[in-house]
């Protein structure tokens, strides 16, 4: 599936509860910084998924117990190599959404003169409430966004929901797009979502191998 945003939907602050057509905003790329968000935590009633199809995760996510805690998403982050697919784990990544745990490979100027990694694993405490309401799960964050976007590419594998994107980023003053490859997932009962992004198909899939081999590490699973 294609699309022209990836993974970052923002929910707007003023009727979040109420009206949910107009949960979902413009979105940023990560290369462009977002504007300042108000602090106040939202809640909303969650997605219905009673519908929501059936079919195997990619790269293994279903069988791996991921992590529940700061420190157990520490943990994992520790476990991550120092390189993916050829790329040098970056010092430091700016998140595209405050709050979310980035790790980044590699130093892609394609798109701004501000530097993003070729391949990124994000983390977010839904719970946090920057963009997302803070009763909603992971899983429910993903069925939502997978069904607002109209997803080909999602399902559900048992308790966990997952959806692959292709996102086409325009470089700022010049006609040339990017292609991002991204994969998003959460579990139905967890506050916290995941989402791997790559320059290419084949190394977001390196990524996804590397956090679940990271995850299964950290968990002794």
């Amino acid at each position: 599936m294609r699309s022209t945003v990836w993974l970052m939907i923002a929910f707007v602050a003023r009727g979040v509860v109420s009206d949910a057509p107009r949960l979902l905003a413009d979105i940023r790329s990560a290369a462009t910084p977002l504007p300042q968000q108000s602090s106040a935590k939202q809640t909303a009633p969650p997605p219905d998924l009673r519908a929501f199809p059936t079919a195997p995760a990619p790269g293994e996510l279903a069988t791996i117990l991921f992590p529940e805690t700061e420190r157990t998403v520490s943990a994992l982050i520790q476990r991550l190599p120092p390189a993916v697919a050829g790329y040098q784990r970056s010092i430091a990544v700016r998140p595209a959404i405050e709050g979310a745990v980035v790790v980044g490979y590699g130093d892609d100027r394609r798109i701004a003169d501000v530097p993003n990694p070729f391949l990124r694993l994000q983390v977010i405490d839904l719970r946090k409430g920057v963009f997302f309401p803070t009763n909603w799960t992971g899983g429910q964050v993903v069925g939502f966004i997978a069904q607002a976007k109209t997803a080909m590419d999602a399902g559900r594998d048992g308790d966990l929901f997952w959806l692959r994107d292709e996102t086409t980023v325009s470089a700022p003053g010049s006609t040339d797009q990017v292609v991002k490859y991204g994969i998003t997932w959460g579990r139905i009962d967890s506050p916290w979502l995941f989402s791997v992004q790559g320059d290419t198909s084949e190394g977001r899939d390196a990524l996804l191998m590397a956090v679940v081999a990271a995850a299964r590490a950290a968990s002794g699973r």
